[in-house]
């Protein structure tokens, strides 16, 4: 009853010293870029946030041709920049807590700043909760949910195990439209599919294998066993208890992308595949940015760095631009620096051709002027 105590009052100490209970309005200037939540804040003037940090892009000239078989966008003069909220407590925030939980005012001293935080929790159905402030990450682990057996004789399959996580998403506050393509993750989903083909029926030595598989502490970059293809003599029924799912992160229906274009995840779970019950995993908690409005490279500019290869720089080979996508690629972040930026890139999904093969890959460019 005391630890309970403690709780409600760290709790209500901070809320009351970050002002959550008075509503703040701020001016809308900058054009949202897609579908978000109508409370998201903006930046209030042109150019609010100052001078942003610079990305790298080469400067290098691609000499091989280049051929467009995607029309090109026209762009506008100026792109809405991103910027994340500070993930540290505020002074009155960090002078409450500290207070609450009887931390020596000589051990915090003055003028101090909180730089991020912690916290770990359970609750009524045993789950280990934990936050980690810096990059907004949950994390949770639920050792009730943990299968008795390494292997199954069956599963739920994909549709009814994809649902679980969906409804698991949604009773727990998650807003799905912060988070895109919840999937078996490809290798797997592949994987699976040609297990169920052979109806789950594997040599004794694969059956040991997936049983190695279960047991792994990282479900998402573990190697799957070679599976046969065709029924086998003495074959025994086997699936794995546990399937790894992961979905991208979305900011105003973008994905956030990489320099190579490949998307950012939102969370990865590990799945019972018997009840289709989460058992751990962690996912970034999405937050509302401010936005405001900076000068725009020109269609002709865009042109030229997608041409340069963009962010990766030029590669060897032909190319093909068959298919022109947006999205949010991160500025570099400052060192001290309380915030971090987003800009909108064009992504250019291309081939190149190598020894007579087409090998698929993405140019990205930020379609801020720098």
């Amino acid at each position: 009853m005391k630890n309970k105590f403690w709780s409600f009052l760290i709790l209500g100490l901070v809320l009351a010293g970050s002002g959550c209970y008075q509503p703040i309005t701020v001016p809308k200037i900058a054009e949202q870029l897609g579908a978000a939540d109508q409370t998201e804040t903006v930046a209030a003037q042109y150019q609010g946030f100052g001078k942003l940090p610079e990305i790298q892009i080469s400067q290098a000239q691609d000499l091989n041709q280049m051929t467009f078989k995607a029309t090109l966008p026209s762009l506008q003069p100026t792109i809405a920049v991103l910027r994340l909220p500070a993930t540290n407590l505020k002074t009155t925030e960090f002078q409450n807590l500290t207070q609450a939980i009887g931390l020596p005012a000589g051990l915090i001293g003055n003028q101090t700043q909180n730089l991020n935080y912690n916290l770990t929790w359970t609750n009524q159905s045993g789950v280990i909760w934990q936050f980690f402030s810096n990059d907004r990450k949950i994390s949770f682990t639920d050792n009730s949910a943990e299968p008795a057996e390494a292997v199954l004789d069956n599963w739920l399959g994909q549709t009814r195990l994809l649902d679980s996580v969906d409804m698991f998403l949604k009773q727990h506050g998650i807003n799905e439209r912060r988070l895109k393509n919840i999937q078996i993750i490809p290798r797997w989903s592949e994987w699976l599919k040609k297990l169920d083909q052979l109806d789950g029926c594997v040599p004794a030595d694969i059956r040991q294998q997936m049983i190695n598989l279960n047991n792994s502490k990282d479900l998402f970059y573990t190697a799957l066993p070679e599976l046969p293809d065709s029924y086998t003599a003495g074959c025994v029924k086997a699936y794995p208890a546990r399937i790894p799912v992961s979905f991208e992160k979305l900011i105003d229906g973008w994905n956030v992308v990489g320099r190579d274009g490949a998307p950012e995840y939102g969370g990865q779970i590990i799945v019972n595949a018997a009840t289709g019950q989460p058992e751990s995993g962690w996912i970034y908690l999405p937050s509302d940015p401010q936005r405001s409005d900076y000068p725009a490279i020109t269609s002709e500019e865009m042109k030229d760095l997608i041409q340069q290869g963009g962010l990766s720089g030029p590669l060897p080979g032909d190319k093909t631009v068959h298919k022109i996508d947006f999205a949010f690629v991160r500025l570099p972040k400052e060192q001290n620096s309380l915030h971090e930026f987003m800009v909108p890139a064009v992504i250019a999904e291309t081939t190149r051709l190598i020894d007579g093969y087409e090998l698929p890959y993405r140019i990205v460019v930020p379609l801020i002027k720098q």
